[in-house]
């Protein structure tokens, strides 16, 4: 059996090469293009981050790479409406990416990525001054919190909950 090759590159096919015999099983080659990178919902959409120079990273969704360049890019997900959004670090500050766009909004940390039901709405917890939030479609919270955790965001995306910290322990 030969090989499986995924290369993301400009003018070049996402998934170039050979993927060996006819029958290969499908239990060998899923865990292999799950690695490789994430589908949207309907299958017609393949993304997966890139190292595209020294310390240099974007997504390349279909063979196409994003415009935008970062220091880090992580957790590609596509949303419902087929969006993908990944967490993306520049100038030591993250932010989220979404269909190669930038949130103006910048956080020390982002992650725990949540889509609404229709994928209109995407929400990530952040941490900023050592304080921590949420923040929905690049516009966080007024209020910040010592720690949350279980951050849900509603099947319509208009109203997210946390479990917040409001008081240091003693």
């Amino acid at each position: 059996m030969q090989g499986f090759v995924g290369r993301c590159t400009e003018g070049r096919g996402m998934l170039d090469g050979d993927v060996g015999e006819e029958d290969i099983e499908s239990a060998v080659l899923e865990p292999l293009i799950e690695a490789a990178g994430n589908f949207s919902g309907d299958g017609e959409k393949i993304a997966v981050p890139v190292k595209t120079g020294d310390g240099e990273f974007t997504a390349c969704v279909n063979g196409e790479l994003w415009d935008a360049r970062f220091e880090r890019l992580w957790y590609p997900r596509f949303g419902p409406d087929a969006r993908l959004a990944a967490l993306v670090m520049s100038d030591d500050e993250w932010t989220v990416g979404v269909d190669g766009g930038v949130w103006d909004e910048k956080f020390e940390y982002a992650w725990n990525t949540q889509f609404s039901e229709d994928g209109s709405r995407i929400g990530v917890q952040t941490k900023k001054n050592f304080q921590y939030s949420v923040c929905v479609d690049g516009k966080p919270w007024e209020n910040t919190y010592l720690s949350i955790r279980e951050f849900q965001m509603s099947r319509d995306g208009a109203t997210v909950a946390v479990l917040a910290q409001l008081a240091e322990l003693s």
